[in-house]
């Protein structure tokens, strides 16, 4: 809006301007002639930096209003000021596309497949002839895993080949030393019973697996039901413990009694060369 002296009665040279001043809305009952068309009172308003003095506080409210109105200032000291488009360009381009890093996964961990929702995964799934296993009561047998991806699951699987009568098993799960092997006790699952004549039995478990973590997964045995298993030596695990003459073993603790559950800390392990015990995992 541009600011001019009156013209006359009636708002301009020539007449046709408005006259009826009363007809107008919004100026707090104030003449629209006298705010709006006097030189001096307009400029007063103006000097004054847009102060109440001619009973305008709405427009006062909206100006000093700073979640409205930014100031641009290129310090930029306070929270509702804004640094200029030049400023910001400025910092753009001050940025170094070096002297940071971003973190890279392994080639080889990208080019693995991602765990599908709803499907069951077995730990020893590149055993070249699937085998089985028998238990022995208060016995834990337990293999590396190491995940090329975050595997979070919600339950755990067995398959039983020949049960036994009121047998059951549970599923745990111990953390890796620094020297490899098997060491703290990280869960263990619910019984799971074993003793059917054959077929899948399965626990719940929230677990999430991280990627390039290994930890050691297997059975803490309660009797003799045989258990479904893969050949060690034809597994791709990573960290496998290993025999000059045997190749892979598993890593095996004896004399845990089944009713008083897995040791809190994974007893010197023995190694031995037998099948794995195929334990499957359900991805979330």
């Amino acid at each position: 809006m541009s600011l001019k002296p009156a013209y006359g009665a009636n708002g301009g040279p020539g007449g046709g301007g408005v006259t009826d001043h009363g007809a107008l809305t919004g100026l707090a009952g104030e003449a629209h002639a006298d705010i709006f068309h006097n030189v001096t009172r307009a400029a007063t308003w103006l000097a004054a930096g847009h102060s109440t003095t001619y009973d305008h506080p709405s427009y006062d409210a909206h100006l000093a209003d700073a979640t409205l109105h930014r100031l641009i200032n290129d310090a930029g000291v306070t929270a509702t000021e804004l640094y200029s488009a030049e400023r910001i360009l400025a910092l753009i381009a001050g940025l170094a596309p070096t002297g940071h890093t971003h973190p890279t996964l392994d080639p080889i961990m990208q080019a693995l497949p991602v765990a599908k929702s709803g499907e069951y995964y077995a730990l020893h799934a590149n055993g070249s002839t699937a085998g089985n296993i028998a238990g022995a009561a208060g016995r834990i047998d337990v293999v590396p895993f190491c995940p090329g991806h975050d595997l979070e699951i919600s339950a755990v699987r067995l398959e039983v080949t020949t049960g036994v009568a009121s047998d059951a098993a549970r599923v745990v799960l111990y953390s890796s030393a620094a020297s490899g092997g098997p060491s703290a006790l990280i869960w263990a699952s619910t019984d799971m019973d074993v003793g059917i004549s054959s077929g899948f039995v399965s626990a719940s478990k929230s677990y999430v697996f991280a990627r390039g973590v290994q930890v050691w997964l297997g059975v803490h045995w309660g009797s003799t039901t045989t258990l479904r298993a893969d050949q060690m030596g034809a597994c791709a695990v990573f960290g496998s413990m290993s025999d000059a003459t045997r190749g892979p073993v598993i890593a095996r603790a004896t004399g845990q009694t089944f009713a008083s559950g897995a040791p809190s800390t994974f007893p010197a392990p023995s190694r031995e060369s037998v099948n794995a015990v195929r334990v499957e995992l359900l991805s979330v």
